[in-house]
Formats: C-alpha cells, sequence, structure tokens
C-alpha cells in the first residue's frame, strides 16, 4: 500500500475541503482560477520567496494532509494490510531524510511536460538551496526502522 503525500496535497485543497476556504481567507480571491478551483501556479508565484507566506500555507495544508494520511494508514492497517510506503518528497525538507542531487531532480522534473519542468525548477528556486533548507543536505541521514509487531517477529 502506497500513501502519496503529493496526490493528498492536491486533494485537501479540492472545492468543499476546509483546507481551501482557509486559503482564500488567508490569500484572496488572486490565488483562484475563475472557477473556484485553486491556481497552484498564482499560489507559487505569492507563497515562494516569501517565508512567511509559505509559513501560513503549511500551517493551513500541513495539519490535512497529515490527518487524511493518518486516516489511510489506520484504514490500511484495520484491512489487515502489513507494509505500507509513504511517498512524501518533501520528507527531506523537513529534515527528515537525506537529499536527491539536483542533478537528478531535474531529470526527474523534465520527465514530464516541459512546463512542468519549468515549474519545479521554479518552485526550488523559490524554496532557496537544498543545503539552505536541509542541514544535512550531502551526508547519509540515518533511517529509523519499525519493529514488527511482537506476534509477527514471535512466528
Amino acid at each position: 500500500m502506497v500513501v502519496d503525500a503529493d496526490k493528498i496535497a492536491r486533494e485537501v485543497v479540492e472545492p468543499g475541503e476546509p483546507a481551501l476556504a482557509a486559503i482564500r481567507d488567508r490569500f484572496g480571491d488572486t490565488v483562484f482560477g475563475p472557477d473556484g478551483a485553486l491556481d497552484r501556479p498564482a499560489l507559487g508565484r505569492v507563497v515562494f520567496g516569501d517565508p512567511e507566506a509559505l509559513a501560513a500555507l503549511e500551517s493551513i495544508t500541513h495539519p490535512a494532509i497529515w490527518g487524511r494520511t493518518a486516516d489511510r494508514f489506520s484504514a490500511a492497517e484495520a484491512a489487515g494490510t502489513s507494509i505500507g510506503v509513504h511517498d512524501m518528497p518533501l520528507l527531506v525538507e523537513k529534515q527528515m531524510a537525506g537529499g536527491v542531487p539536483p542533478r537528478r531532480r531535474r531529470r526527474h522534473a523534465g520527465a514530464g511536460p516541459a512546463a512542468a519542468a519549468r515549474r519545479a525548477a521554479g518552485d526550488a528556486r523559490g524554496r532557496g538551496p537544498l543545503a539552505h533548507r536541509c542541514p544535512g543536505h550531502g551526508r547519509a541521514a540515518p533511517c529509523r526502522r519499525r519493529r514488527a509487531p511482537r506476534q509477527q517477529r514471535d512466528a
């Protein structure tokens, strides 16, 4: 089972979601399209390069993302799933893992349409150098292994 944090991040800002209303309250109508949907590139232009605006956005979206993530893992565990993967690109920025070299990030961003690659490059520049966001960048980061439940270890 894979829980994709990027997918959840998009879900929590869909029409009708509380986070979307909070984003409108904080950033106004300029980050919304004519159809009322979030205009992610417009929001990016507002928050990337402005640490206070980015922190405000994260204070809205991160609790919603973490809550939905926890719900997904809880549901998987209740269904008997024994292994789960949390695909979370911002993990490195929250100082939980090592970084991906810039060349590899560019190659990954280039896998999609050219416009997406340009947006990814612009977003990364707006967040600042990886070394500033991740003090451990360039060094191997320790990983914590979660022990299997006792009944699995004793089996």
